[in-house]
């Protein structure tokens, strides 16, 4: 369980890992049936579903880059980005 008290089961899982691959083939299909899937979910499961994205992106960006210092300063951008982005 996460501090939210969310349970992640393969379920959740395999919806993370479907939405990936549809993003991954560039399939607007799978990618609307999965977002779909997603959005139909509870409130609870869909942050389960979000918590596998954000652990695969974490350990994606970490391999890519070599280590979690470098992944972390990749994030932090996004987040500097976003706010700079929100301030136009």
């Amino acid at each position: 369980m996460t501090h939210l008290d969310i349970v992640i089961t393969p379920e959740h899982q395999a919806i993370a890992a479907r939405l990936a691959l549809a993003f991954i083939d560039a399939d607007e299909y799978r990618l609307n049936a999965a977002i779909t899937e997603v959005a139909a979910l509870d409130r609870e499961a869909a942050l389960a579903v979000a918590a596998v994205q954000s652990r695969n992106l974490a350990a994606a960006l970490t391999g890519l880059l070599g280590s979690d210092e470098a992944a972390r300063a990749a994030l932090q951008r996004t987040i500097l980005d976003a706010g700079m982005a929100g301030d136009e």
